[in-house]
């Protein structure tokens, strides 16, 4: 006897995992960085006044901004695929999702920062196409492992995990599962 999937088989969560040696070196590199940056305010400005504390103000808020925005999470839900970050979550709804695919490393080098982090506790933010000169979203830890996410805005997002092609599988399954059961059919 066949058994039927139930939303609960469909509904599974993927943990981003570890930073790799490179976001970690890199985030080590943009930590020293703003501490040079820090001293060399201080040093010129010296203590107190008003630069320095404007300085402080706003290094600290651009940090807090990044660190608000690092990846945790993808869960594949009842209804969407959701991207969790630490404050912001993203949702695409998989009557909305276009194509979810592996794409190798390789696909990554015409990828320029536009708006995010390049190694400040991983790779995430709005990411230019070099190539076609459009802009994407990237939700990664690492630089490799690599899934590509079209939904039907043409928007493309790009996360990453430890286990690729099971959270492809299961995006798979859990697309099927829900347009076979979608009202009206």
């Amino acid at each position: 006897m066949k058994r039927r999937t139930t939303v609960k088989d469909t509904f599974r969560t993927f943990d981003y995992g570890r930073m790799d040696r490179r976001a970690a070196r890199l985030t080590v590199c943009w930590l020293l960085l703003l501490a040079a940056i820090l001293a060399a305010v201080w040093f010129f400005w010296g203590e107190g006044g008003y630069i320095t504390a404007w300085a402080v103000s706003l290094l600290g808020a651009v940090v807090l901004l990044y660190v608000m925005s690092i990846p945790r999470r993808v869960v594949v839900g009842d209804t969407a695929l959701e991207i969790r970050c630490i404050v912001e979550i993203t949702h695409i709804k998989y009557a909305d999702l276009r194509s979810i695919r592996r794409i190798p490393p390789e696909a990554m080098k015409k990828k320029f920062v536009f708006f995010g982090s390049y190694g400040f506790f991983g790779y995430y933010g709005y990411y230019i196409d070099g190539k076609s000169w459009e802009t994407l979203k990237l939700y990664c830890k690492q630089w490799d492992n690599f899934i590509e996410i079209t939904d039907a805005y043409e928007k493309r997002y790009i996360i990453s995990s430890p286990a690729p092609d099971d959270l492809v599988a299961a995006v798979t399954r859990a697309i099927r599962y829900y347009s076979d059961s979608a009202p009206g059919e």
